[in-house]
């Protein structure tokens, strides 16, 4: 059977379309700004709001400027990558 992954994807994406569903669908984003408020699930970067995922943390002090990358899936954004940005 000759196929590739991104054959598969689509026709599984037609298949949740055809039985009326929406397929998810993924944005990806980075953020460059301070952090304003710190949850164990979730964290507030500038005026954003980013889930953590599982077993992730953010230990860094309110005000800590920070480079977020996420991903945001229907409609819920995660951080994927947290990085300290060091003033110059």
């Amino acid at each position: 059977m000759v196929g590739s992954a991104e054959t598969d994807m689509d026709t599984s994406s037609r298949r949740d379309v055809a039985r009326g569903e929406e397929p998810d669908r993924i944005a990806y984003g980075v953020i460059f700004a301070p952090l304003i408020e710190s949850y164990p699930d979730r964290i507030v970067v500038g005026s954003r709001t980013l889930f953590l995922r599982d077993g992730k943390t953010c230990t860094d002090a309110l005000g800590t400027n920070l480079e977020v990358f996420y991903a945001e899936r229907n409609g819920r954004a995660e951080a994927e990558r947290i990085t300290v940005v060091k003033p110059t």
